[in-house]
């Protein structure tokens, strides 16, 4: 009878062992499931990071060329003539001329004189 309770004891802790080493098991298939999957998505935001960082290198490096060769081109007195120009400088003797178009004048006055009277016209006067 010993005998017989000795092994149902047995068979309940070989039960009970079995349970706990395949739930064991299960939590930490799980734990590395998880953790694939974060990493996962921490490869994926790093790989848009790089990518990103690569487009800005890429607009520095043309930047940086535009400047290099506007810095060559500073050296010529035409390129400084020319900047010094657009920038409103004039040569010493010489008068600056503006120049305004007929269009933009005409467009201008007509607004403002049709502004008030149409104005007039709705007081009556």
């Amino acid at each position: 009878m010993v005998k017989k309770k000795n092994k149902k004891a047995r068979a309940v802790m070989g039960d009970v062992s079995t349970f706990v080493i395949t739930f064991f098991v299960l939590v930490l298939v799980g734990f590395f499931i998880f953790t694939n999957i974060t990493v996962g998505q921490k490869r994926v935001e790093m790989i848009q990071k790089i990518d990103s960082l690569k487009t800005e290198i890429d607009e520095l490096e043309q930047k940086n060329g535009n400047l290099k060769a506007t810095l060559i081109n500073s050296e010529d007195s035409s390129y400084l003539e020319e900047e010094a120009r657009s920038q409103g400088y004039k040569m010493p003797g010489e008068t600056q001329v503006v120049v305004i178009p007929n269009d933009e004048f005409d467009n201008s006055a007509e607004k403002k004189t049709g502004f008030w009277s149409s104005l007039l016209n709705k007081i009556g006067l």
